[in-house]
């Protein structure tokens, strides 16, 4: 089970954030990498960031995936705690310009898709840098 769902963060133009894939393809695909590209009624323009991984064992799809993200000098990591943990970090290329305001997006794999979310929890850390 799982879908080709992006999750991430955008100021209405640029996007950030991560991909998770179905269990299927986990032979190829890690379960969460990296994507940005353009916002809008759909995800434009993706570059995906490092998705290749190979998992030992038959992993199965996660319950809960972890998203953090770093604006300031953009970074990200996706976290599963699931048989024994993985974790993929992600520098991006692309910036938001936190002046015109964030927005959580959720992106299907398609348009027949439907995503469905348990849970969601943002927390923001303003740091002095």
């Amino acid at each position: 089970m799982g879908s080709n769902t992006r999750y991430g963060l955008s100021d209405r133009t640029n996007f950030v954030g991560f991909k998770t894939v179905e269990q299927v393809k986990y032979d190829k695909k890690a379960p969460c990498f990296g994507i940005e590209g353009s916002a809008g009624e759909e995800l434009t323009g993706i570059t995906r960031i490092d998705e290749k991984v190979h998992l030992a064992g038959n992993m199965s799809f996660p319950e809960q995936f972890v998203f953090s993200l770093k604006l300031e000098r953009p970074r990200g990591w996706c976290f599963i705690a699931h048989e024994g943990g993985f974790t993929k970090t992600v520098d991006y290329s692309k910036r938001l310009k936190l002046s015109q305001g964030l927005i959580f997006e959720v992106y299907a794999g398609n348009k027949g898709e439907r995503v469905s979310i348990k849970y969601v929890k943002v927390i923001i850390i303003k740091t002095d840098v």
